[in-house]
C-alpha cells in the first residue's frame, strides 16, 4: 500500500505498484479509476499549481470583453495587453478574476475540490481556455481521494484480523 501511496504522490507512474496491491488484497473493483493513470501517472498538487499562472492568463484573456472595434476600444484592447493586474488571496465576487483568484488560493493550498468547484463557476469560454489543466487536476484530486479511501480500507481490515 505504501508503495502505491508513494508512486502516486510523485506523479510518476504506478502501474507495477497498483499490479502488486491488486495482487495482494485481490480486489481490483476499488482500483479500476487509477488504471487510467497508472502508466503515464498524475502531476502532483505542486505541479498542478505551478502550472496555473498561465492558465490563469489563457482565463482571464479568454473572458476579457471584445473591442467594439473604435479607436477607443483598441487603445483600451492595447493598455489591457500591456498591464496585468494580479489579485492575491481570495477575493469575493463573481468576475472571472475573482474565480481566478479562489481556484489560485485552492490549488496554492492543495484544496482540490475547491478549485474545481471554482472552475465549475466559470464561463464556458474560460473554461475551455483550460480544459487541460482541469482535467490534471480532477485526475489528481480523483486519484487522492480514491488512495485515502484504499489506506483507510487496508487499515481497518488489519485492524479486523488483529495484525
Amino acid at each position: 500500500m505504501t508503495g502505491l501511496k508513494s508512486r502516486i504522490d510523485t506523479g510518476g507512474g504506478f502501474e507495477e505498484a497498483l499490479g502488486l496491491y491488486e495482487s495482494l488484497s485481490g480486489d481490483k473493483e476499488k482500483t479500476v479509476a487509477l488504471r487510467e493513470f497508472a502508466k503515464s501517472g498524475i502531476p502532483t498538487s505542486v505541479s498542478i499549481a505551478k502550472a496555473f499562472s498561465p492558465v490563469a492568463e489563457q482565463i482571464i484573456k479568454a473572458t476579457a470583453p471584445k473591442s467594439d472595434g473604435s479607436v477607443a476600444g483598441r487603445f483600451f484592447d492595447s493598455a489591457r495587453s500591456l498591464v496585468k493586474v494580479k489579485t492575491i488571496g481570495t477575493v469575493e465576487g463573481d468576475g472571472v478574476d475573482a474565480v481566478v483568484s479562489r481556484i489560485e488560493n485552492a490549488v496554492e493550498n492543495t484544496d482540490l475540490a475547491a478549485a474545481i468547484e471554482q472552475w465549475n463557476t466559470l464561463p464556458e469560454a474560460g473554461k475551455a481556455a483550460s480544459q487541460s489543466w482541469i482535467k490534471t487536476v480532477k485526475a489528481r484530486h480523483q486519484a487522492d481521494v480514491m488512495i485515502g479511501d484504499l489506506v483507510k480500507q487496508f487499515m481497518v481490515g488489519i485492524a479486523e484480523t488483529g495484525n
